[in-house]
């Protein structure tokens, strides 16, 4: 009893502050106590009509705050309408049911990449296997929400009489694009977690909770798009499923509008979600009502996707991932064969068109993941050609989509006599293609303005644009057996006078050095940094010794693998190029904070003498002799000042006389001079917390020596 006055006082005020005008409660009020009334439903009192039209009632709410609690409500509401009262209320996994199940037959098991392989081009019987899914997400196939209970029937009941009017489904439409349209504090789905501006924490929490009960979605990829609101997704989704088919004749026409205003990219938000919830809905409809949906749907989307303006491919792209999140890829074939046609090979085809499809493409094979062998069998051709096109767009999006393209062609040990994907194995192409590249660039520099030239600089930048995303998305393991081939391509292109490629080649060498997977991978990219460092050009050899120090980084408890860089570096402090020298003098401080005493004090030992004042150079000596002399002592203060820079936090009793050993060189060429004040004025940054006790432990005279060495301190240095 008292719940159920409880209850009467909060819709009371939830249906006086949902009044046009002359309420007597104040919208905030209403919204808290929607916010209250929604907790009540989830456990202490079941879902009446009544409850239920107030919440759709508020999804064309004029209060921005009522509508962002309604969207994120409703969802959960249709789902605790449709469990049983009782202990049944609990948390269940599903396991099997009559178009899901799991076979451990000898060659039936469903969890291997061979299993899912059907063919695009027809409808798989059946049986699926879905990823987990609570019992709370899923609703008995082939019946309606009218027959689940009283609560779903009395949900389902709200639905049909607010979808009866055209009013109220236009207006909600109209206010979903119109919150699209809002920015900063007022967005109305301003965060990635749902907890928008302005929303109350009471129905936050009902969201947090819908979220871990659907587990929706189980996905680990970047969302595509901020601005897709998975709320009003779930929202359509949940009147799917409490209405059934007769859903579709509702919000076709106002679909079918938002579509149509292509060029509005609120309105192809709005419908995104529109139809993705459609799809998410009729899951829980009977199998040949949901054939007749994705017909619908697929005929819509076939005319729909094709003609998407470039500012809303992300929202599509957002759309299709969660039209086949946590669902076998095998219910959907008509989405994956419409997905693999949105690209062209042909030599007319637009850059724009391209980029969209492969966007497209990319949305489901984050969800596919391995599961998606049909699909990435289908698009790896397309992209590999991609790869070496001329729109630098459409080389990166064909990188990015390649990566996930090679997670699902990656062999498995499945336990049949010929793997599906055997023919199509990233290093199949790959390994060939890499040595060939290289031999291309260096035969014909790639600033020779010809369409061969151009050409190979597509393809080259292509194939790193695929390297970059493989490592940056973590599939370093994927991609590991042939780092070791394309180091010598990426080592080459810095050398390119198109900076902006080189910088690309960078990039990638970086991430490769530093996300070697096997030791066996790192020793072999050292061998192949160690060749680079005979290279004539010596934007080559700094980007060698660049490897070497992500590589010991990378794998800093391998004594023998620095060593091995060790001996790479030091003989790099007496390149005859200044650039290189100075690289290494960088990498060497890195190496000298983890190497044995002994090696630190052997660089100290390095420490050139002071010169005598008045001596002059011998006559005899030439030019060159002067050069190389000024490289040695130049390669000796370097490495005194890799020692120095090793403990950036810390003041060791050998640092006082490190330091003042290079502020008492006088009468230096100014390119010693300049790495001696650069030094000293580092140590000066790095030690300006531990400044009081150096003037305590440091005597007078050394002080004096780096304050005349480092010259005056200002904000700026």
């Amino acid at each position: 009893a008292a719940l159920a006055e409880m209850a009467g006082a909060l819709k009371a005020n939830m249906r006086e502050g949902l009044l046009p005008s002359g309420g007597k409660v104040h919208w905030r009020m209403a919204v808290l106590s929607g916010a209250a009334l929604s907790m009540m439903v989830r456990r202490d009192k079941r879902v009446d009509q009544e409850t239920a039209a107030l919440f759709l009632l508020g999804l064309n709410s004029d209060i921005l705050p009522m509508r962002q609690m309604c969207r994120a409500v409703l969802p959960a509401l249709f789902i605790c309408a449709e469990v049983p009262e009782g202990p049944s209320d609990e948390m269940e996994v599903e396991t099997t049911s009559e178009d899901t199940e799991m076979s451990d037959a000898p060659g039936g098991g469903l969890l291997t990449p061979a299993s899912f392989d059907a063919p695009l081009d027809r409808d798989f019987p059946g049986p699926f296997f879905d990823p987990v899914w609570s019992g709370w997400a899923r609703a008995p196939r082939g019946a309606s929400a009218l027959g689940k209970g009283p609560a779903a029937a009395a949900a389902a009941a709200a639905a049909q009489e607010a979808l009866a009017s055209p009013e109220w489904v236009q207006g909600v439409i109209d206010k979903v694009s119109q919150d699209h349209r809002l920015s900063g504090d007022e967005r109305a789905e301003g965060s990635k977690s749902g907890a928008a501006a302005g929303m109350p924490l009471a129905s936050a929490a009902v969201q947090a909770a819908w979220a871990l009960r659907i587990s929706f979605p189980r996905t680990s990829a970047t969302p595509l798009s901020d601005s897709f609101s998975l709320n009003n997704m779930l929202t359509f989704a949940g009147l799917a499923r409490a209405v059934g088919p007769a859903v579709v004749a509702a919000v076709w026409g106002p679909l079918t509008t938002a579509i149509e205003a292509k060029s509005d990219r609120e309105l192809q938000c709005t419908a995104a979600e529109v139809v993705a919830g459609l799809h998410v809905g009729s899951h829980a409809w009977a199998p040949s009502d949901t054939g007749v949906m994705s017909a619908k749907l697929s005929e819509l989307l076939s005319a729909t996707l094709p003609a998407t303006e470039p500012g809303s491919v992300d929202f599509w792209a957002m759309g299709l991932r969660y039209m086949v999140c946590n669902r076998d890829p095998r219910r959907t074939p008509w989405l994956s064969k419409l997905a693999a046609s949105l690209t062209s090979t042909a030599p007319d085809a637009k850059s724009s068109d391209i980029s969209r499809g492969l966007k497209m493409q990319q949305a489901l094979m984050m969800e596919y993941a391995w599961r998606g062998l049909p699909l990435a069998r289908e698009v790896a051709l397309g992209s590999n050609m991609h790869l070496g096109g001329t729109s630098k767009t459409v080389r990166e999006e064909a990188g990015r989509g390649l990566v996930l393209i090679a997670k699902s062609l990656l062999p498995r040990q499945d336990g049949s006599a010929q793997s599906p994907s055997t023919a199509t194995e990233i290093s199949s192409w790959l390994l060939p293609l890499l040595p060939q590249l290289h031999t291309a660039y260096l035969a014909a520099p790639l600033d020779a303005t010809t369409q061969a030239g151009l050409e190979l600089k597509g393809k080259i930048e292509g194939v790193l644009y695929f390297l970059i995303h493989a490592l940056r998305l973590g599939h370093g393991r994927a991609v590991g057996g042939v780092l070791p081939a394309a180091l010598p391509l990426m080592l080459a292109v810095q050398d390119a006078s198109d900076r902006e490629f080189a910088q690309v080649g960078l990039v990638a060498l970086q991430l490769a050095s530093a996300s070697v997977p096997h030791p066996a991978v790192a020793a072999a990219l050292v061998t192949q940094a160690e060749a680079a460092l005979s290279s004539e050009s010596w934007r080559v050899r700094r980007a060698a010794l660049t490897v070497a120090g992500e590589l010991a980084h990378a794998a800093p408890l391998d004594a023998p693998l620095a060593a091995r860089v060790h001996a790479l570096v030091d003989p790099a402090l007496g390149d005859v190029q200044i650039e290189v020298r100075q690289q290494a003098s960088q990498v060497m401080a890195g190496l000298l904070r983890s190497a044995p005493p002994a090696t630190l004090q052997a660089m100290l030992a390095r420490a050139p003498k002071g010169r005598r004042r008045g001596k002059v150079a011998a006559p005899e000596a030439s030019e060159q002799d002067r050069a190389g002399a000024l490289v040695k002592r130049h390669a000796k203060v370097l490495a005194v000042a890799a020692a120095i820079l090793s403990t950036p936090t810390e003041l060791p009793e050998w640092m006082a006389d490190a330091v003042t050993s290079l502020c008492a060189l006088n009468d230096e060429d100014p390119l010693i001079r300049s790495s001696i004040t650069k030094a000293v004025g580092e140590f000066r940054k790095s030690h300006e917390d531990m400044w009081p006790q150096v003037r305590m432990t440091w005597t007078e005279d050394q002080l004096r020596l780096v304050s005349e060495s480092s010259g005056t301190q200002s904000y700026f240095s």
